[in-house]
C-alpha cells in the first residue's frame, strides 16, 4: 500500500506541475496506438522496405502479445482506477503493467535505429522513447513503474528478436511457403494460447477499482476498466498469420524504390483501400459476440494483414507504381534507408 501511494503521490505531483506538456504529450502518446501502426507500418512497407516492413509487423505483433498476456498475468489498476484525484486526461480498459506504450516504442523504434544505424536516429529514437513511456504518466493511465517496466521488457523483446533474426531468418526465408505461413500460425498461437488462458481463469476484479474508475472519469465501466476484453490482444495475433501468408505468396517480388511519385500512388491506392477493407469487415466484429466475435475480429486482423504484406504490393506491380526496375540493391533508392536490403 505505501508503495501504492507513493505512486500515486507521484502520478498527481507530475500532473500537477506539468499538466500544460498536455498537448505534446498527445502526441508522443499517439505513436503507441493502434492507428499509428496502421499508418506507419504500411507505409514502410510499400515505399521504405519490405523486409523492414515485414520484421516490424511481426515484431511490433509478438511485442503486443506478450504485453497483453503480462497485463493479465500481473493484473494491476491503473493509476484512476484507485485514486480519484488522479485526473483521467484518458482512459484505457486493461490492466496497468506493463505500459503497452513504453514496450511498443523501445521494439519500434529500437528496431529501426538499429538498423539505420545512424547516431542522429538513435538520438530521436531514445528522446521518442523516453517522452512516450512519459507521456502515460501524464495522462494518468500509468504508473512510473509500468513504464519502467514496459520499457524493460521492450528491450528483452528488441534483443531477443534481433539476436534470433539474424541466427533464423534465413532458414526461414528458404521455406516452403506453406511452411512460412504455418510458422505465422504457431506464433499467432503462442499469443492466443496463454491470453486466453489467463482471461478465462482470471480473478474478479476488485468493485472499488469499478467504482473509482467509474467516478472519476464519469464513463461507463466497459469504457474505463473491462481488462478482460481481448480484442486488441485477439487483432495482434490475427496479424501475424495475414502478413505470413501475404509474404509468403509476394516471395520478395515487390520492390519499395522508384520515385518519390511512385511511392506516394501506392499511399493514394493502398491505404483508402485497406480502410474500406477494415469498414467492409467490422460489421462482423460487431455484431458477433463471445467466440464468434473473437474470430471474426482474428479474421479481420488476418485480412488487413494479409492485404498489407501480400495483396496490396501485388496490384501495385499490376498497377504498374511498384519499385522501378524490380528489385534494387543497397542504397537510397531501394529502401529510404541506407544500409537496409530487401530481400
Amino acid at each position: 500500500m505505501d508503495t501504492l501511494q507513493t505512486e500515486i503521490g507521484a502520478v498527481l505531483f507530475v500532473q500537477a506541475h506539468l499538466i500544460w506538456l498536455t498537448p505534446l504529450m498527445d502526441l508522443f502518446t499517439f505513436t503507441g496506438m493502434p492507428l499509428f501502426f496502421f499508418i506507419a507500418l504500411p507505409t514502410i512497407w510499400w515505399c521504405v522496405s519490405p523486409r523492414l516492413g515485414l520484421r516490424l509487423g511481426v515484431l511490433i505483433a509478438l511485442s503486443g502479445g506478450l504485453n497483453g498476456t503480462l497485463k493479465l498475468l500481473f493484473h494491476t489498476p491503473r493509476p484512476y482506477w484507485v485514486s480519484t484525484e488522479v485526473r483521467t486526461l484518458t482512459t484505457h480498459p486493461t490492466f496497468s503493467m506493463p505500459s503497452g506504450h513504453a514496450q511498443s516504442a523501445v521494439c519500434f523504434w529500437g528496431y529501426i535505429a538499429a538498423r539505420v544505424k545512424r547516431h542522429w536516429f538513435s538520438a530521436v529514437a531514445v528522446l521518442i522513447i523516453l517522452f512516450t513511456g512519459f507521456s502515460r504518466v501524464l495522462a494518468g493511465v500509468h504508473f512510473p513503474s509500468d513504464v519502467i517496466a514496459g520499457w524493460t521488457i521492450g528491450a528483452v523483446v528488441l534483443i531477443a528478436f534481433i539476436t534470433l533474426e539474424r541466427r533464423y531468418s534465413g532458414a526461414i526465408a528458404a521455406l516452403h511457403p506453406a511452411v512460412q505461413t504455418g510458422c505465422a500460425i504457431g506464433a499467432s498461437l503462442l499469443i492466443l494460447v496463454p491470453a486466453l488462458a489467463l482471461s478465462t481463469y482470471g480473478a474478479p476484479l476488485p468493485p472499488e477499482w469499478i467504482e473509482t474508475a467509474t467516478t472519476g472519469s464519469g464513463l461507463p465501466a466497459e469504457v474505463v476498466i473491462n481488462p478482460y476484453n481481448l480484442s486488441v490482444v485477439i487483432s495482434l495475433a490475427g496479424i501475424l498469420p495475414g502478413i505470413g501468408a501475404g509474404a509468403a505468396w509476394e516471395r520478395g517480388r515487390f520492390s519499395a524504390g522508384g520515385s518519390i511519385r511512385r511511392r506516394l500512388a501506392r499511399l493514394a491506392v493502398g491505404m483508402p483501400a485497406g480502410i474500406l477493407i477494415w469498414v467492409c469487415t467490422a460489421p462482423l466484429t460487431t455484431s458477433s459476440h463471445g467466440t464468434l466475435g473473437l474470430a471474426a475480429t482474428y479474421l479481420q486482423a488476418a485480412i488487413m494483414g494479409f492485404w498489407m504484406a501480400g495483396a496490396a504490393p501485388r496490384l501495385f506491380s499490376v498497377l504498374g507504381i511498384d519499385g522501378a526496375g524490380g528489385r534494387q540493391e543497397r542504397g537510397h533508392c531501394a529502401d529510404g534507408f541506407e544500409g537496409i536490403r530487401e530481400q
